[in-house]
């Protein structure tokens, strides 16, 4: 998992501060299993590129490998929105969490406050 510098566009508009990495991510939605790569995520949602389409609304699980966990941190969430990034290949996929994953997990709050120091040291 790669750590980012901070990424500030729009945040005056988020519910929740959004941290940039860079995190391996297995997706399966509806009839399809993907890999693709988180980019920022949140208590309340995330952003990731994915190389198949997948319709907004539709709900997903992923589940990725967290640094000093013995399991992968499984989420689940609906996506608001789907875009061709051409110079990519591949879709940016905007998403909110849903259930229990909407940061309420021991794991991503973990994950969250960990981001969040390193964020500012």
């Amino acid at each position: 998992m790669n750590i980012l510098r901070p990424y500030r566009a729009n945040s005056e508009r988020r519910l929740a501060h959004r941290f940039p990495v860079e995190i391996i991510a297995n997706v399966e939605a509806q009839q399809l299993k993907l890999s693709g790569k988180i980019l920022d995520i949140s208590r309340e949602g995330l952003r990731l590129l994915l190389p198949d389409y997948i319709k907004p609304e539709v709900f997903f699980t992923l589940n990725f490998e967290t640094p000093g966990e013995s399991a992968p941190l499984e989420l689940t969430a609906q996506v608001v929105s789907c875009r061709l990034v051409p110079k990519e290949k591949q879709f940016m996929v905007g998403a909110v969490l849903t259930g229990a994953s909407a940061g309420r997990t021991p794991e991503l709050k973990k994950l969250l406050s960990e981001l969040a120091a390193a964020d500012h040291p």
